[in-house]
């Protein structure tokens, strides 16, 4: 019994390392000018980008259409502070014209904050 009731209080503090907490409202939207280069190869550019910055660019990238110029995720990447890994996820949209893109990142949300389960805390 005794060993049942430690199980459960470990499993219950588990559960508070796995909270999903929402950032305020912020999305980060900027247009770069890239002379020389056609929308179909700054969209392919883009694609490469999620490739080398994702585990797995294919379930991160939900619409890539090199002939509208546009290409839409969602990612999760590891933002260090103070030396802590926090998990970080966003949506992402890229956009592409002849000669610049335009990338939009938005609805962040932080998957595991330091400090839930006793860590240094933030």
């Amino acid at each position: 019994m005794r060993t049942m009731l430690s199980a459960a209080a470990v499993a219950l503090a588990l559960v508070g390392c796995a909270t999903v907490e929402t950032v305020p409202p912020l999305s980060v939207v900027d247009v770069v000018p890239v002379e020389g280069k056609s929308a179909s190869q700054l969209c392919h550019a883009s694609r490469d980008w999620a490739a080398l910055n994702f585990r797995d660019s294919k379930s991160a990238i939900q619409v890539f259409d090199a002939d509208r110029g546009q290409m839409i995720g969602r990612g999760v990447l590891p933002v260090y502070v103070m030396g802590v890994p926090i998990s970080v996820s966003f949506s992402m949209s890229v956009e592409c014209k002849d000669g610049r893109i335009r990338a939009s990142f938005s609805d962040y949300a932080i998957l595991n904050r330091p400090g839930y389960c006793g860590g240094p805390g933030l």
